[in-house]
C-alpha cells in the first residue's frame, strides 16, 4: 500500500467476504480477477473485473467475492483533504452504477473518463510520483466525482430533464437538508416551508422528478443512519430507531429489513465488530491498463510518460504490449524528442 499522508491511500487487498463497515473517506475500488458483491442501504450491486464503484462517505458497505478470494485495487481519499474540496461529501450520494434505489445511471463518457482517472491515478502512485502530482491527480477525481456523480446530478441528467436546473439545485438542496436533519421528525411540510413551495406541488415534485415518493426517500436515509449507529455504537435498538427520526420501532423495523434485507439486531450481530477477511497484495500497473480501451491506454501512456521525456535530448522509442481482447495483436508506438510532435499509433503486429 502506498500512503500520501493527508491525502490519500493507494493499494490492492486480496479479500472474501468483509462485513458490514463503515465508510469515512470518499473511495473507489475496482475488482481485478473475481466479480464482487457489493452492498450498501441502496442494494447489492454485482461489480465485474475491471469496473469502477464509489464508496461514499459515512456509509455503511460490504462486499463479497462471488468466486475465491478476490483481489481488489482501491484508492482512499483522506477526509481532511477532500473537506478542503468539498466539506458536504457525508450529506450527499455517488453513484457509478445503475442498481440502486433510485434507478439512477452515471452516464457512460463520464464513467469511462473516471475509470482512465483512476487507472492513471492508482499508475502514479504505484510509480511514487511527487506530492504535488498526487494532490493534483486527486483533486481532479474528486471534482469530477463531485460534479458529474452525484445522485440527483444523474436523475437529472436524462433526457427529459437536462434542462431543468431550477429542479436539480432544488433537489440538491432538500438531499442535504434530510441529511443534516435526520434524526428529526421531518415532515413533508417542512422540507415545502424550506423551499418555499406548497406542499402538495413538493409531493408531486418527488414522485415525477425522483421517481420515488417523499416517504420511501426519507426512511432510506433514516435507514442508513440507523445502520452507522447499529455498527458504531451500543445503543439500544429503541434509542436509535428515535434517533434515526424513525415515528415507531415498527416503521424502524419495516424499513430496515426492506432495505438491509434483516433485522436490525440481526444486523448488529452479524456485521459488528467481525474480523475482516483481507490481505494486503502487491499491485502492478499493468494490471490495470488492461482495463482499459485502446484509445484509452494511449491516452494514458501519453499521459504517464510526457513529464518523463520532454526534456530528452534524444529520440526515445517505447513499445506497450497487452494481450487483452480490444488490443490484441497490437503494439501501441510511442515517440519523443526535443522540439518534435508525439507521435503516437496503434499497429498491428
Amino acid at each position: 500500500m502506498v500512503i500520501y499522508h493527508n491525502v490519500c491511500r493507494a493499494g490492492c487487498v486480496s479479500i472474501q467476504k468483509l462485513p458490514f463497515q463503515v465508510n469515512y473517506d470518499l473511495a473507489i475500488i475496482m475488482p481485478l480477477d473475481e466479480e464482487v458483491l457489493y452492498t450498501t442501504v441502496m442494494g447489492t450491486q454485482l461489480l465485474k473485473k475491471g469496473e469502477i464503484e464509489i464508496l461514499n462517505v459515512k456509509d455503511p458497505v460490504k462486499i463479497e467475492t462471488i468466486g475465491d478470494r478476490g483481489r481488489i485495487a482501491f484508492v482512499s481519499f483522506d477526509r481532511t483533504f477532500t473537506d478542503t474540496i468539498f466539506d458536504q461529501m457525508e450529506f450527499n450520494i455517488y453513484n457509478c452504477s445503475n442498481t440502486n434505489f433510485f434507478g439512477a445511471k452515471a452516464c457512460p463518457e463520464d464513467l469511462g473518463k473516471l475509470k482512465k482517472m483512476f487507472v492513471d491515478f492508482m499508475t502514479a502512485c504505484m510509480e511514487e510520483r511527487d506530492i504535488p502530482a498526487i494532490e493534483a491527480g486527486a483533486k481532479s477525481i474528486v471534482d469530477i466525482i463531485c460534479l458529474r456523480f452525484n445522485i440527483v446530478d444523474e436523475i437529472f441528467n436524462t433526457k427529459s430533464r437536462k434542462d431543468d436546473y431550477n429542479g436539480k439545485e432544488r433537489f440538491r438542496k432538500i438531499n442535504e437538508y434530510i441529511f443534516t436533519h435526520i434524526s428529526e421528525k421531518i415532515a413533508l411540510s417542512d422540507l415545502a416551508a424550506h423551499t418555499y413551495l406548497s406542499t402538495p406541488y413538493l409531493s408531486r415534485e418527488f414522485s415525477a422528478k425522483m421517481e420515488q415518493t417523499y416517504s420511501n426517500i426519507i426512511n432510506l436515509y433514516r435507514t442508513l443512519n440507523a445502520g452507522i449507529q447499529l455498527l458504531e455504537t451500543d445503543d439500544s435498538l429503541t434509542y436509535i430507531a428515535n434517533n434515526s427520526g424513525f415515528s415507531s420501532t415498527k416503521y424502524y423495523h419495516t424499513y430496515f429489513e426492506k432495505y438491509y434485507g434483516c433485522p436490525p439486531a440481526k444486523f448488529r450481530s452479524n456485521n459488528k465488530n467481525k474480523e475482516m477477511q483481507i490481505e494486503e497484495e502487491e499491485l502492478q500497473a499493468s494490471e490495470l491498463q488492461r482495463f482499459l480501451t485502446a484509445e484509452e491506454s494511449i491516452s494514458s501512456i501519453f499521459n504517464r510518460h510526457i513529464v518523463d521525456f520532454e526534456e530528452e535530448d534524444s529520440f526515445e522509442q517505447i513499445e506497450i504490449m497487452n494481450d487483452s481482447d480490444e488490443r490484441k495483436g497490437y503494439v501501441i508506438k510511442m515517440v519523443l524528442g526535443p522540439k518534435e510532435k508525439i507521435i503516437l499509433k496503434k499497429e498491428k503486429l
